[in-house]
């Protein structure tokens, strides 16, 4: 299979990052096997007037270009840790204090958090490696809410971790389980993904309180297989709040309120986006990668934002996997979609080499760069649409 066969239909234009070219790419990409999903004993979660709303044709601004804005970058080579280099496949790790400061979960190595300045410079780090109260393991994920208290979602321990930004821990509360994906609702209840677990156990959406109390368990469960069966989760601003989810090998986002009833679902008609399982035998040796739906945002004028992994143009088999960073360059390519929930219209894409990860409850976003001693940064970066004069659109 040839790395061009997942994009069939797909053109976009790359961005001033790269040299500016369209694309377009026939042969279909080959049916792969299906799987079966088994209906387990969950609520129906589906409201009576749920909608379904198909996504196609060209984007409304077919001349625009999705533009990431530099804001800061952080880390030196000074740093007591580096970055971790896959930091950018996970969103979350990086949040934004009300101080202009910047707050940094991937860390190599370390059971800590790093706060930096408004600069980029290494100021303190909150925490330390371990088991017990105000101790984290590495690879911790953050959100930020009011009065900059931090939400660390501590993976290793199964727990949430709450701390203020100078560093106090103030509590924890136990997770049931492992999970993927999380974010928190307007009034302040959280939405977790999962349970990550075995091959074959079910998956489906956990409402907690800000506490750790289970509230309710929604969605469809579904059997995974080679746990590979994953979602995507973002808050939902508009009125009445809620969430947006999708599985990231079906491009179809739901719309759910925060009572946990499915309102509606937006999906995506296009032909480069494989069925489900994805993963054929060699894939990313002798086969190249499919598409996959990796993170959702919604801005704050109500767009929904959807980043998916595509297999770069010039992908060739058997790409080193080290660095990982690298590998990610090499392998993927990032496209980006803005949709307009309200009209079920496309409003503009772009593709992109580095691999772009959202913040949690934020408008930014960040990638893993390297630094010309080697070592790794995290680069902050505002997204913002602009029109063919470079102006922005849709303000």
């Amino acid at each position: 299979m040839r790395a061009t066969d997942a994009r069939e239909g797909l053109r976009v234009t790359r961005s001033r990052s790269r040299r500016r070219r369209a694309f377009k790419t026939g042969v279909a990409f080959a049916a792969l096997a299906t799987s079966t999903c088994v209906q387990r004993e969950l609520p129906d979660s589906r409201d009576a007037d749920s909608y379904t709303r198909v996504i196609d044709g060209d984007p409304i601004c077919a001349d625009c270009q999705i533009n990431f804005r530099h804001v800061v970058t952080l880390g030196s080579d000074a740093d007591p840790a580096s970055v971790w280099e896959g930091a950018a496949g996970s969103e979350c790790m990086v949040a934004e204090l009300g101080t202009g400061e910047f707050v940094l979960g991937g860390v190599a190595s370390r059971g800590d958090v790093f706060v930096y300045d408004d600069q980029g410079r290494f100021s303190r780090s909150i925490g330390r490696q371990g088991q017990g109260p105000g101790e984290l393991t590495s690879r911790a994920r953050i959100l930020v809410t009011a009065g900059d208290t931090l939400w660390v979602a501590d993976d290793g321990n199964v727990r949430m971790q709450v701390w203020t930004s100078a560093g106090h821990y103030i509590r924890s509360f136990p997770l049931p389980a492992p999970y993927r994906r999380f974010t928190r609702l307007k009034q302040g209840d959280f939405v977790f993904e999962g349970p990550v677990g075995r091959t074959g156990d079910p998956m489906y959406y956990v409402l907690s309180s800000s506490s750790g109390e289970e509230l309710a368990r929604v969605g469809e469960a579904r059997s995974t297989e080679l746990d590979l069966e994953w979602s995507v989760l973002t808050r939902r601003h508009g009125p009445g709040g809620g969430f947006w989810a999708a599985s990231i090998w079906h491009y179809a986002i739901e719309r759910w309120d925060s009572a946990g009833s499915l309102k509606g679902t937006l999906v995506r008609d296009v032909t480069w986006f494989p069925p489900y399982p994805p993963y054929p035998d060699g894939v990313f040796d002798s086969e190249p990668p499919p598409a996959g739906l990796y993170h959702l945002r919604e801005d704050d004028q109500g767009r929904l934002w959807a980043f998916v992994l595509l297999p770069d143009a010039n992908w060739r088999p058997a790409i080193p996997r080290r660095p990982r960073h690298t590998w990610n360059r090499e392998t993927f390519d990032y496209l980006v979609e803005v949709i307009d929930p309200a009209s079920a219209r496309l409003i503009a894409r772009d593709i992109h080499d580095d691999r772009i990860a959202p913040m949690c409850n934020s408008s930014l976003v960040y990638s893993v760069v390297d630094a010309p001693s080697g070592d790794l940064r995290v680069r902050v970066m505002a997204p913002q649409i602009v029109d063919a004069n470079g102006e922005p659109w849709g303000m």
